[in-house]
């Protein structure tokens, strides 16, 4: 005889355990918020005067006025982070009104962690969806929050959008899918580039129709005229698409058009800057999870995860090549990885199922590796910069040439005869200019205030490429006005 014994149903999740729960994301949010607040307060003055004095002078017309206006004279709607940055112009200290904005930059960028821990926890365990949040909240290009510059609010309100997009895509629903398309909609008054988002949505659904049982049951009675058929499909379709696009889109058409070659190398050339900023193991882990792990289950939550993470990297992928060939034949040849930074989640994303599994299918780390190599090979490090704003993530290396002495064409540490003859260039420089400031202080001309301290100091508009032209000697203090020989 046996006895059934019943197990207790679980008891029903109070608010105060929800609440607990939640202290290791809201840690990780304080802690950074902190840590980027400090860098906010040193950053004592706008550098990128273009952007950022634009902006401002929005912004604070639209909390003088309620109108944008640019010098007195009025301007088309331009971000909505304007009109969240106006309320702090209501301070009648400017220096303290600055401060406001930048700190509100901080807590709003900071708060990518929230959306980016939403789309782990969709994919992966809570402890790998801590370190989703955390590192997408730590990129280099959260040196944005101290600037007032649209990524601050971009980047967050992106990777949200992405969130809503994924959770459509696992469990669609009517208010879901309302929230997604809504937000989607909305992307492009956060940030011009944000108007992919829509795209993104709807190429992850297509991507995931195309992983679905009945298309993939389907599929495997194709035969070999089948898929070539299918294949001459594909390429008329993109050609018809472009043709639409470069019709309403002048800078499409003069990219696709005439400098087809340009755009696959400026886009290398970001994505091997996003790839440097993210440490390259999340790159080479978040592509090779595109493709299924051997022994791995099917799943709706990884089909509409790969799905989503493909249609992101098609369309910021695209959009990253096209602007920075157009504007390299109107401005100047410039990487940016700036356009490139909202993938930086779903990459994160891809790394942490990797973590938690430790399964990777061997050709498609194989792949992964090897483009990433690529990338690592060719991409431009600008070492004759200062810290490039668009694109943050070399300024690891653009950073270690203050302290490793690198060598500006080839990124190889000098030798010790190099190093010595630098600082003792260094050192005689500043012998020279020793006397003249000690006779400054003599006279009383020796200015009273201290020097600014920036987070980010201006960066140099030169060429990228080095065989253009002959980069400026970076080991040869500024204060040198000898020729170069």
């Amino acid at each position: 005889m046996s006895v059934a014994t019943a197990r207790p149903a679980p008891a029903e999740r109070t608010f105060a355990d929800r609440l607990l729960a939640a202290v290791p994301l809201l840690s990780i949010f304080l802690w950074l918020c902190i840590l980027y607040a400090v860098e906010a307060w040193a950053h004592g003055t706008p550098w990128l005067f273009g952007d950022e004095l634009e902006l401002t002078q929005l912004s604070r017309s639209i909390a003088d006025t309620g109108q944008a206006a640019r010098r007195g004279e009025p301007h088309s709607f331009n971000t909505l982070w304007t009109y969240v940055l106006a309320p702090a112009w209501f301070i009648d200290d400017v220096h303290a009104a600055y401060a406001t904005v930048k700190y509100i930059a901080v807590l709003v960028m900071t708060a990518t962690a929230f959306p980016a821990y939403g789309i782990a926890r969709l994919v992966v365990g809570r402890r790998a969806a801590l370190f989703v949040a955390a590192a997408s909240a730590a990129i280099p290009a959260v040196a944005y929050s101290s600037m007032i510059v649209e990524e601050p609010l971009a980047y967050p309100y992106a990777t949200l959008c992405l969130y809503l997009i994924l959770r459509v895509l696992i469990a669609p629903s009517r208010w879901w899918f309302v929230g997604a398309a809504l937000a989607s909609a909305i992307a492009p008054l956060v940030r011009g580039e944000l108007a992919v988002v829509p795209l993104v949505f709807v190429l992850a659904v297509l991507f995931l129709l195309w992983r679905s049982a009945w298309i993939t049951r389907w599929r495997t009675g194709w035969t070999a005229s089948d898929w070539i058929g299918f294949g001459v499909l594909l390429i008329g379709a993109g050609v018809i698409v472009s043709a639409l696009l470069g019709h309403g889109s002048f800078e499409w058409n003069v990219a696709t058009r005439l400098y087809k070659d340009r755009m696959v190398d400026l886009g290398l050339d970001a994505a091997g800057a996003l790839t440097i900023g993210l440490g390259v193991l999340p790159v080479v882990a978040g592509l090779a999870a595109l493709w299924r792990a051997p022994g791995e289950q099917p799943s709706r939550e990884l089909r509409a995860f790969r799905s989503l993470l493909l249609a992101a990297i098609v369309a910021f992928g695209l959009y990253t090549a096209v602007k920075a060939t157009y504007v390299s034949t109107t401005f100047g040849t410039y990487t940016y990885e700036r356009n490139l930074i909202y993938l930086a989640p779903l990459l994160l994303a891809g790394t942490a199922l990797w973590l938690e599994r430790r399964r990777m299918h061997p050709v498609a780390l194989a792949l992964s590796a090897a483009f990433v190599l690529y990338l690592l090979l060719t991409t431009p490090y600008e070492m004759g910069q200062d810290i490039s704003y668009n694109a943050p993530g070399l300024a690891i290396l653009q950073q270690a040439n203050r302290h490793l002495s690198l060598d500006v064409n080839g990124c190889t540490p000098l030798s010790q005869d190099q190093r010595r003859l630098a600082r003792a260039d260094r050192r005689g420089c500043r012998r020279r200019l020793e006397p003249d400031r000690r006779a400054r202080v003599r006279i009383g001309v020796e200015p009273r205030s201290r020097p600014v301290r920036r987070q980010s100091p201006a960066p140099v508009h030169v060429g990228r490429r080095p065989h253009r032209g002959r980069a400026r000697d970076l080991h040869r203090p500024a204060d040198d006005s000898r020729p170069e020989r």
